[in-house]
């Protein structure tokens, strides 16, 4: 059984491992979400309305098993480690175009995960951001391939994955 709930706090840190926690309505106050606030949250089916949130701490939706997808406004400009990691279910994530850097581990053992949009102001891929996600086939990058070849991508960033190309919109490029 799930429940759902309403939050008023302007950075919320402490739902984690609510087991039966459903849905979240976020009013306009909460502005940054956490570390760890809603891990171990697995009957959470989606995000909560981002809209005016701007940061994502680390590990702040881990183990949440029951999203298929993932979709961050643009209001959001940093995420934390292990943003999303160890989801069995997870198919897509579209990141937000303000966001400039993909943190190690960011993007982590998710088995399921087939798409990935990267952000278009994307400046610095760290070490192991996207890994573990074996049936990743379709990364893409809004921006051109020039803009692409301008992101620092550290070693290793992406590792053991599905793909080595990159969908930009100008063409592709192998990682």
């Amino acid at each position: 059984h799930s429940h759902d709930y309403n939050i008023y706090f302007s950075l919320l840190v402490g739902l984690s491992h609510c087991y039966n926690l459903g849905n979240i309505i976020l009013p306009s106050s909460v502005t940054s979400i956490g570390e760890s606030a809603f891990e171990g949250c697995r009957y959470l089916t989606s995000l909560p309305n981002l809209d005016n949130v701007t940061s994502i701490g680390k590990k702040a939706f881990n183990n949440c098993d029951c999203f298929t997808e993932v979709t961050l406004p643009d209001s959001v400009t940093s995420v934390g480690s292990y943003f999303v990691y160890n989801y069995s279910s997870l198919t897509s994530i579209v990141f937000s175009n303000n966001i400039t850097e993909l943190p190690g581990y960011c993007v982590f053992n998710l088995g399921a995960l087939t798409s990935l949009t990267l952000p278009l102001n994307l400046t610095t891929i760290k070490a192991y951001a996207i890994y573990f996600c074996n049936n990743l086939t379709n990364i893409i990058y809004p921006g051109t391939i020039a803009q692409w070849n301008n992101i620092t991508k550290e070693s290793s960033c992406f590792r053991n994955i599905g793909t080595t190309i990159v969908h930009c919109s100008d063409g592709d490029v192998s990682i």
